[in-house]
C-alpha cells in the first residue's frame, strides 16, 4: 500500500511540473511577401538594383534570370534592400528579380519572386558634341555616333543643373535642334545616348555641357494687364466626357457596298482612318425595315434589306444574318481602318414591315391631317405582343454584331418620332416616299423605352439604350404649348422606372438656332438634372436658315434653274452651241450645291462649337457620311459608275471636322477656355494621355439684311496654358485642308497662333 501510494504522489508531481511548463504545437515560419517597386540606376559597367523592405524580412535574395533558358541563377544574398552589381558589360541588357526570406532555425523560408526587371547597363556618352548659333529663337545641335546605342535624348533647359524648365528631343539622328527658345535667356545644352530595355530608356551620362547666351537684353518688366487677343485655358474647369465623332451609313452603303474592298477603302479612308482620315470613331448603323422592294420609295439606294425574314403564328422571330451584305461588309471595312476600338451605334427609322399597319416602311398619305397631333403612326402599340416582338428584334441585331465581334455601345429602336414619314400623293395620283421612317405617339414611345429598359435591365448588355433622337434640340415651351421636344420627353420620363434608367437624350442639330439649344439645355437641366444631350445628326439642309450657308445654296439653285431656262429658250432658237454652255453652267450650279467651299466647312464648325459648348454633347455625328447627289449632304462625294467608282471630291467640311475628330479622343474631359477677343469661337479638351486640344472657329456672321457675310479678319491668339511644353497646329482653311502650319516649344502666354479669316484651326499643347 505504501508503495502504491509513493507510486502515486511520484505520478502527481510529474503531471504537476509538465503543467507548470505548458506545450505547444511546433508553428510553421510563414513566408515573407514578395519585394515590390523594384527598380534601378545604371553605368556602363554596375546595376544598382533598389526595391521596398518587407516587413519582418531576415534578408534578400538577387536573381539572374536567362531569357533564354527561363530560369534563374543567384547573384547574391544581402541584409539591406538594395545591392550593385559590378563587373558587367556595357550597353547590354540583364533581366533580375528578388526574393525575401525570414531565418527559422537556421532555414530560410523565401517569399515568391518579385516582378522581373528588364535593365541595360548604359552606352558610351556620346562626343563631338557641337552646337550653331542661334538664328529665329532656335539652336541645332550634333555629336558623334554611340556604338550599340537605341537612340539619342538631346535636352536643353534655362537650368544649368537641368533640374527644371527642361524641354527634350528624342532621336535616333546624329542631330538635332532646340526651337522657340526665348532671345532674353541664356541656354544649356547636353546629349545622352540610351539603350532600349524592357519598356525604359536607359541613358548614359551626359555629353559636355555647352551654352548659349542670350541674344536680347531683358525688356522693361512686362505690364500686369492681360494681352487683348488672350486665350486662356483652366483645366481644372471640366465639363462633359467625350464619346467621339462619326456619321451614319445612310444611304451611301446600298450601291458603294456593292463595289471591290480597294474602292470601298479608297473612299472610307478619309472618313476613318486616323492617319490618311479625320479618324472617325463612331459608326451609325441602321438597321433596315424591309423596304428592298418597294418601288414606291424613289430612289433605290434608299431602300433596305431586313434582317427580319419571317414572324412565325406562334411569335418566332426568324433572321437571316447574310442580308444587308453591303452594309455589313462598308462596316468591316470601317473597324479595319478605326481598330476594334470602333463605337457601332445602332439605330432604327422605322419598325420592320412585318410589324407595321401597311406593311410599309413609312406611313399612310396624310393628305390634309392636322400637323402633329393628326398624324397617325404606323406601328400599332395598342397590340402588347407587337412592342414584346419589335423590342426582342431589337435586341437580337443588336446582341448579334456583339457576337460577331464588334464593339456596339448603343441602340436606338425610334429615330425622328414627331415628323408625319407619309407618303405624298404625286400629279398623276401615284404615291412616293423618299426614305424609311415612322411616326409614333408620345405615349408610344414611352411603351417602347420602358419596355427596352426593362429587357436591359434583367439581362445586362454591353450596350446602352439611347433614348429616343428627336428632330430637333427645344424649349419645353414655344407659344403657349409645349414643343415636341419636351412633349415626348415628358412623357417617356413620366414612367418611374424609366426616369430612373436614362440619364442621356439624343438630338439632332437641325434648324435650331442657339437660343434654342440654350432654352433647351436649361429646361433639361432643370426637370431632369444630370441628363446629357449626345448630338448624333445634322447636315447642312437647303431649308435650314441656321445653318449659315442658305443663302448660298439658293444662289446656286436659281443659278441652275436660269440657266437651264435658258438653255431651252436657246434650243427651242437652234442655238446648239448656246444651250449645251447654259446647260454646263446649270450643271456646275447643281454641283456647287454639294458645298465644296471652306464657307461650308466653318459654318458647320460653328454648330459643333454651339453644341458641344452650349448642350455639353458627349457626341458629335455627321449624317450620311459619303453620297453622289448634288446636296450638302456628305463629307465624301462619289461616283457610282463603272469606270470612276472609288474617285472622291472631298468638300472642305470634311477637314473641319477633322479638326475635331482626329485630335479630340474618347475619354476626353472638356475643359474651360475662354476668350479676350470677339468674333473667335473656342472649346478645349484634355485627352486621356494628358494632351491638350483646343479648336478655334474664326467664321463670319450671316448678315441678315442681304445675302452675304459680316467681314471676318484674320486672327492671333496668345494660349495661356501652363504645365505644357510644345505645342502643333493643324489649319483647315480655303488654302489648307488640316495641314500642320506651325508648332515647338511651347510658352505658356507667349506663342502667338494665327488663325486664318474662315478657317478652323487645332491647337495640340503636349507635356
Amino acid at each position: 500500500m505504501t508503495n502504491i501510494k509513493r507510486i502515486s504522489a511520484i505520478i502527481l508531481s510529474i503531471i504537476m511540473l509538465i503543467s507548470a511548463f505548458p506545450m505547444t504545437a511546433s508553428a510553421k515560419t510563414a513566408a515573407p511577401a514578395k519585394p515590390t517597386s523594384l527598380s534601378a540606376t545604371t553605368t556602363t559597367s554596375a546595376v544598382t538594383l533598389n526595391w521596398k523592405k518587407v516587413s519582418k524580412a531576415s534578408g534578400y535574395t538577387v536573381y539572374k534570370y536567362d531569357t533564354k533558358k527561363k530560369k534563374y541563377s543567384t547573384v547574391k544574398t544581402v541584409k539591406k534592400n538594395t545591392l550593385t552589381i559590378k563587373k558587367l558589360k556595357s550597353a547590354t541588357t540583364y533581366v533580375y528579380a528578388v526574393k525575401a526570406y525570414k531565418t527559422d532555425k537556421k532555414k530560410k523560408v523565401y517569399s515568391k519572386y518579385s516582378s522581373k526587371l528588364t535593365v541595360s547597363t548604359a552606352t558610351g556618352k556620346p562626343g563631338s558634341f557641337k552646337i550653331g548659333s542661334r538664328s529665329n529663337n532656335a539652336v541645332s545641335a550634333s555629336w558623334s555616333k554611340v556604338k550599340n546605342a537605341s537612340g539619342y535624348t538631346f535636352d536643353y533647359s534655362t537650368d544649368k543643373s537641368f533640374k527644371s524648365n527642361v524641354k527634350s528631343v528624342n532621336t535616333t539622328a546624329l542631330k538635332a535642334s532646340a526651337t522657340g527658345l526665348a532671345a532674353t535667356s541664356t541656354y544649356y545644352f547636353r546629349v545622352r545616348a540610351y539603350r532600349t530595355a524592357g519598356k525604359k530608356k536607359w541613358h548614359s551620362a551626359s555629353s559636355t555641357v555647352l551654352t548659349s547666351n542670350a541674344t536680347q537684353a531683358p525688356s522693361a518688366p512686362a505690364q500686369t494687364q492681360e494681352p487683348a487677343n488672350l486665350s486662356a485655358v483652366n483645366t481644372s474647369q471640366t465639363y462633359q466626357t467625350i464619346d467621339g465623332f462619326g456619321a451614319a451609313g445612310c444611304w451611301w452603303v446600298n450601291y458603294v457596298g456593292y463595289w471591290s474592298k480597294n474602292e470601298i477603302s479608297n473612299v472610307m479612308k478619309y472618313l476613318y482612318s486616323p492617319t490618311e482620315g479625320i479618324g472617325l470613331n463612331i459608326y451609325r448603323y441602321n438597321i433596315g425595315a424591309g423596304s428592298k422592294d418597294d418601288e414606291q420609295m424613289y430612289e433605290y439606294f434608299k431602300r433596305t434589306e431586313s434582317f427580319l425574314k419571317e414572324i412565325k403564328p406562334n411569335g418566332e422571330l426568324v433572321y437571316d444574318w447574310s442580308a444587308d451584305e453591303a452594309a455589313r461588309k462598308c462596316l468591316r471595312i470601317a473597324k479595319q481602318l478605326a481598330g476594334d476600338n470602333l463605337r457601332v451605334s445602332f439605330f432604327v427609322n422605322s419598325p420592320p414591315t412585318q410589324l407595321t399597319k401597311n406593311g410599309k416602311a413609312y406611313c399612310n398619305c396624310n393628305f390634309d391631317a392636322e400637323w402633329y397631333w393628326g398624324w397617325e403612326s404606323n406601328f400599332d402599340d395598342k397590340i402588347t405582343s407587337n412592342i414584346t416582338k419589335f423590342v426582342k428584334y431589337n435586341f437580337d441585331i443588336a446582341d448579334h454584331f456583339v457576337s460577331e465581334g464588334y464593339r456596339v455601345t448603343d441602340l436606338c429602336p425610334v429615330n425622328e418620332p414627331n415628323y408625319d414619314w407619309a407618303a405624298w400623293q404625286n400629279e398623276d395620283s401615284t404615291f412616293a416616299m423618299n426614305q424609311e421612317g415612322c411616326h409614333y405617339k408620345p405615349e408610344a414611345v414611352k411603351k417602347i423605352f420602358s419596355a427596352m429598359a426593362k429587357e436591359e435591365r434583367s439581362n445586362p448588355r454591353s450596350y446602352r439604350i439611347s433614348m429616343y433622337e428627336a428632330g430637333k434640340a427645344e424649349p419645353e415651351y414655344y407659344n403657349g404649348g409645349l414643343t415636341a421636344f419636351s412633349d415626348y420627353l415628358n412623357t417617356i420620363m413620366s414612367d418611374t422606372f424609366n426616369k430612373n434608367y436614362y440619364n442621356s437624350v439624343s438630338v439632332h442639330s437641325y434648324w435650331t438656332p442657339v437660343n434654342w439649344k440654350q432654352a433647351s439645355k436649361q429646361y433639361v437641366d432643370s426637370k431632369f438634372p444630370g441628363m446629357t444631350f449626345a448630338c448624333t445628326e445634322y447636315m447642312q439642309m437647303v431649308n435650314d436658315g441656321n445653318n449659315g450657308v442658305w443663302w448660298m445654296i439658293k444662289q446656286n439653285v436659281d443659278k441652275a434653274e436660269a440657266k437651264r431656262a435658258e438653255g431651252d429658250a436657246k434650243t427651242a432658237a437652234g442655238d446648239a452651241a448656246g444651250a449645251a454652255a447654259a446647260y454646263a453652267e446649270a450643271d456646275a450650279a447643281d454641283e456647287a450645291r454639294r458645298g465644296y467651299t471652306i464657307d461650308y466647312g466653318v459654318q458647320m464648325a460653328k454648330v459643333i462649337n454651339t453644341d458641344l459648348t452650349v448642350l455639353n454633347a458627349t457626341e458629335w455625328n455627321w449624317w450620311t457620311a459619303v453620297a453622289s447627289n448634288n446636296f450638302p449632304e456628305a463629307l465624301v462625294y462619289v461616283r457610282d459608275e463603272d469606270g470612276h467608282r472609288g474617285e472622291v471630291k472631298l468638300p472642305k467640311r470634311l477637314w473641319c471636322l477633322g479638326n475635331y475628330s482626329k485630335f479630340i479622343k474618347e475619354g476626353a474631359k472638356r475643359v474651360q477656355v475662354t476668350e479676350k477677343q470677339s468674333g473667335l469661337l473656342s472649346s478645349a479638351y484634355v485627352n486621356p494621355d494628358g494632351s491638350l486640344v483646343i479648336v478655334y472657329v474664326n467664321a463670319p456672321e450671316v448678315n441678315s439684311s442681304q445675302n452675304g457675310y459680316e467681314y471676318c479678319s484674320d486672327k492671333t491668339v496668345n494660349i495661356s496654358a501652363p504645365g505644357y511644353s510644345n505645342y502643333a497646329v493643324y489649319e483647315t482653311s480655303s488654302a489648307r485642308d488640316l495641314q500642320y502650319t506651325q508648332g515647338g516649344g511651347f510658352n505658356s502666354g507667349n506663342n502667338s497662333v494665327y488663325i486664318p479669316s474662315n478657317s478652323v484651326v487645332s491647337v495640340i499643347l503636349t507635356k
